[in-house]
């Protein structure tokens, strides 16, 4: 399989180049529904469903380069798309004891996405975890005589919405649990899409807001979150999980900066040289890439901590990557950030321009600060336990 994807990776960068091989164009004009459509038929979207093979280290770094790849070339989509890589692995790498009921849920799901080509959404679970007594802003699920269960509600943020097959979102069940389900999305009755949040630079992120109008879903779509404790350690496996997989898209961008920049400076010369041969640029341009160096070392640290992950060990494991990788979200964006400006600098002028790639990666690196957790709230938090110790 690790021969396979080495192989999709190395001809979806092929594709990438010649959907557009400028590359200096607005969101719109990348191509999205082409680039979605390629790969649909390649298993990059699919790579978790092949964790038998892969192992959880495994399906993280090859998701992690996928989105990177992707995120050189369209950050937006890559951030979008995001969304159905952490989701999938957080399913099929989450450890389960044979024969439970999650356990026959998962494998059973990961098989239909698998068979259906599904690309999936996934709205963020663990606001509501934390917010069970906030009226606002959710979706209120009601068991039928029946045991099917009645959806009314909204998602106000929910990206990769209008190309996905599937979506996961959470729900109050019977106004006392938090609840998972799940949902086609296609020709569906009691779902219905707002128009795009974000335009302009983030448009291919397809971020909308999603109402649920007397949805109707089947027993075998809802799964009681508060059932057990292995339901209660998925949503704190998928927020550690997409904590450390939704840098792949900004560390990607930061890398096409970095690119942009070089390249200017091998082109452009004053009295007679280069502007790479200054020794003041090149000492920027070493320092730059030491940060984005040291920013994928943390996020391999992560990958190899998957390694030690066992059923046994999940909640212990959590307790010690949650503040982890909270920490290495906030400082891979700020540095994205910092990249990102510095090859603005560097170009000067005509990076401003609209159809200039920097100009782009200039407004989309700054949403990587907005996931959550959101950085100004990470801070607080290591605040507090800093002042307390």
């Amino acid at each position: 399989m690790q021969q396979q994807l080495d192989s999709a990776l190395e001809t979806f960068a092929a594709f990438l180049q010649s959907e557009h091989p400028a590359a200096n164009r607005p969101a719109n004009g990348y191509g999205a529904d082409n680039i979605v459509a390629y790969l649909r038929g390649t298993p990059l979207p699919f790579i978790s469903c092949y964790f038998d093979e892969l192992g959880a280290t495994g399906c993280f770094d090859y998701s992690f380069k996928f989105l990177h790849l992707l995120g050189r070339h369209n950050l937006a989509l890559s951030v979008g798309l995001c969304m159905n890589q952490y989701i999938a692995f957080s399913i099929a790498c989450l450890p389960t004891v044979p024969g439970s009921t999650i356990h026959a849920l998962k494998t059973q799901f990961l098989g239909m996405v698998k068979a259906n080509r599904w690309i999936l959404a996934v709205s963020s679970f663990d606001d509501f975890l934390r917010n069970k007594n906030d009226a606002g802003h959710q979706v209120k699920c009601v068991t039928q005589p029946n045991g099917a269960v009645l959806c009314n509600g909204v998602k106000n943020f929910q990206s990769n919405i209008s190309r996905a097959d599937v979506l996961l979102f959470s729900g109050i069940l019977d106004s006392k649990n938090t609840g998972l389900f799940y949902t086609p999305l296609k020709n569906v009755a009691g779902i219905t899409f707002g128009d795009p949040v974000f335009a302009g630079a983030m448009a291919d992120a397809d971020t909308r807001s999603v109402t649920f109008d007397n949805l109707l879903l089947c027993p075998a779509q809802v799964i009681p979150a508060d059932a057990d404790a292995e339901t209660q350690a998925f949503h704190g496996f998928t927020r550690v999980v997409f904590a450390a997989m939704a840098m792949a898209p900004y560390l990607g961008g930061a890398k096409r900066a970095l690119k942009e920049a070089s390249a200017f400076l091998r082109s452009v010369h004053t009295d007679g040289q280069p502007l790479s041969a200054l020794d003041g640029y090149v000492v920027d341009m070493g320092r730059a890439n030491i940060d984005y160096d040291n920013c994928y070392h943390l996020v391999n640290r992560f990958s190899w901590s998957l390694g030690t992950l066992h059923q046994d060990s999940l909640h212990s494991w959590l307790d010690h990557e949650r503040n982890g990788t909270a920490a290495l979200k906030h400082h891979v964006t700020r540095v994205c950030e910092d990249l990102v400006d510095l090859s603005r600098r560097v170009i000067g002028t005509r990076s401003m321009m609209p159809s200039n790639i920097i100009s782009l990666l200039s407004q989309q690196i700054l949403f990587g600060a907005l996931h959550p957790e959101v950085n100004a709230k990470i801070e607080r938090e290591f605040g507090r336990r800093a002042l307390s110790e």
